[in-house]
């Protein structure tokens, strides 16, 4: 095998993953969504969108209020005592 010849257990996982139809040991049943594609719109509530965006909106301001006190805090620099 030319993709692990050193590791038998990743050659193995290697085949199980490749071919599930042949080596895996139980019958393997992937859902890649291709039959039905779902919008987060869908999957998520309008009004809990809401609330994330108004707790975003939120956190920004505490961000931005947080960095204006750090820069008001900050000491006068040597070199402009100089």
């Amino acid at each position: 095998m030319k993709h692990a010849p050193r590791n038998v257990l990743a050659s193995l996982w290697w085949l199980e993953r490749r071919y599930p139809s042949e080596f895996a040991l139980r019958a393997v049943n992937r859902d890649n969504g291709a039959n039905e594609e779902k919008t987060i719109g869908e999957a998520i509530p309008a009004e809990r969108l809401a609330r994330y965006g108004q707790l975003m909106l939120e956190m920004a301001e505490e961000n931005r209020v947080r960095e204006a006190n750090k820069v008001a805090e900050l000491p006068p620099s040597s070199e402009a005592a100089s």
